[in-house]
């Protein structure tokens, strides 16, 4: 649990970089600005749907590692209910943030 605690932590993280980055769109500071420098628009872009990426990829682990534990079933399921909507609105960000960047290409 401790590791799924610790995944769940890092997956925060990385959203909340995600988020920030977005925030600061169109901002002259070398993050993702909405111009004609489609490159810069599409590094970030591309950055931001690794983050996301790997999110999904701490939800996956953290739902494998909730599958081997000894937990009873009540709480396992309340835990694994909570992952998996977690990993939807995740895979929901990470559409989003593609979309944005295909409109930006």
């Amino acid at each position: 649990m401790v590791d799924c605690i610790a995944g769940l932590t890092d997956l925060v993280q990385k959203l909340q970089m995600s988020t920030k980055v977005m925030d600061e769109g169109g901002k002259d500071n070398g993050v993702v600005r909405v111009d004609d420098s489609n490159d810069v628009i599409q590094v970030e872009m591309n950055d931001i749907q690794m983050w996301v990426n790997m999110a999904l990829e701490e939800e996956e682990t953290c739902k494998n590692g909730l599958a081997n534990m000894d937990v009873k079933g009540k709480v396992k399921k309340g835990i694994r209910k909570g992952i998996v909507n977690v990993a939807h609105l995740t895979s929901n960000a990470l559409a989003f943030v593609k979309s944005f960047a295909f409109a930006h290409n």
